[in-house]
């Protein structure tokens, strides 16, 4: 009987060290998984943060490229420049160059890489994707007219008149889509940080 009661014994503690055994390890993996699900909402949140501080200094640069070409074109116009009348001899008040924008996207790539989008709902990685889109077209666009504008096919002071105004067009529409999107991961960000 003793031998019986000892057994039993014996085997209840084999249970409850195998109990416990088994509860560590799977309180372990819990762990490990909660950690990690940690680390990479905080890389999520670190994410959506630069890329809005990012879309902020974009559009602070652009807005002043934005009042050099409007100024251009405002000189320009006041000067007669048109298809109907070309060129003038005057001088272009305040011209300083092409001045293209430098517009940054590292943030973004580094999301991209970072495959930071699988984590966030889709309307969000849709806009912040479209945005960089349209930034990117505009750089193309920009580059595009910096090789055309030494092309002297056309009057200059007409093609800077075209380009400036296009340049204007379009970054007004680029701030819009940069005013969007800021709106957009501020509520993100927001709904993380809770």
């Amino acid at each position: 009987m003793a031998d019986t009661l000892r057994i039993k014994k014996t085997f209840l503690q084999f249970m409850a060290e195998m109990f416990l055994i088994v509860f560590s390890v799977f309180l372990g993996l819990y762990l490990s998984d909660w950690l990690a699900e940690r680390k990479e909402e905080e890389k999520t949140l670190n994410a959506l943060k630069s890329i809005n501080e990012e879309i902020s200094w974009n559009k602070k640069f652009l807005e002043g490229r934005i009042i050099y070409y409007q100024g251009l074109v405002n000189e320009l116009d006041s000067l007669g420049i048109s298809d109907a009348k070309p060129d003038t001899k005057a001088p272009i008040k305040g011209w300083k160059g092409l001045r293209p924008p430098l517009l940054k996207d590292a943030a973004f790539q580094t999301a991209v890489s970072a495959q930071v989008f699988a984590r966030i709902d889709f309307k969000t990685a849709e806009q912040i994707s479209l945005v960089y889109s349209f930034q990117s077209l505009y750089m193309r666009g920009i580059h595009t007219i910096m090789d055309n504008f030494f092309d002297m096919k056309v009057d200059t002071k007409l093609k800077i008149k075209t380009y400036m105004k296009e340049l204007t067009g379009m970054g007004s529409e680029l701030v819009k889509s940069y005013d969007g999107l800021s709106v957009k991961l501020d509520s993100a960000i927001t709904a993380m940080e809770k």
